[in-house]
């Protein structure tokens, strides 16, 4: 999920973030350890100060994150590594946030027009920052409206 609060009508970023997870789906016999790395900036190098060399443009700076029980913070803490046991079952693995250097899906442009005392025309444009070739599924837009607005009409081009 993004969060971006731009300023009208230019459409310039002034807040941006992001907030993840990592959901999994585990029927494995046996008691099988599973590890996967991540791409981030919170790696520490092996006296506990951050890496100057894990600060690679490629990396995602992460603010926070939480683990799932099943995962071994030792192991996160000394190799970097999510290492875990899966339980049975659909789980939340992990949740993170971001807000640094945040490449953002798409370019949000608001247009606002005052149309009388009381009635306001909205208009977003909503176009994506990848190829065409590229999907998105469960796009959701809010566009918050004042408590008193007796209504609301819709409508989607493309």
């Amino acid at each position: 999920m993004s969060n971006l609060l731009t300023r009208p009508p230019t459409g310039q970023v002034l807040s941006a973030h992001v907030a993840g997870k990592i959901l999994m789906k585990s029927y494995l016999s046996g008691m099988p350890e599973c590890k996967f790395g991540i791409n981030d900036k919170i790696a520490m190098d092996s006296k506990g100060k951050p890496a100057e060399e894990s600060k690679a443009k490629s990396a995602i700076a992460i603010d926070d994150c939480q683990f799932h029980q099943c995962v071994k913070l030792s192991k996160f803490e000394s190799e970097h590594a999510i290492s875990f046991i899966p339980p049975d079952g659909e789980n939340e693995l992990m949740r993170y946030r971001t807000t640094k250097d945040i490449s953002l899906p798409f370019r949000v442009i608001p247009l606002v027009r005052e149309v009388g005392r009381a009635k306001l025309e909205v208009k977003v444009v909503v176009k994506s920052n990848f190829k065409p070739s590229l999907l998105a599924q469960k796009i959701e837009i809010r566009i918050p409206t004042p408590l008193n607005t007796s209504g609301v009409q819709l409508i989607c081009m493309k």
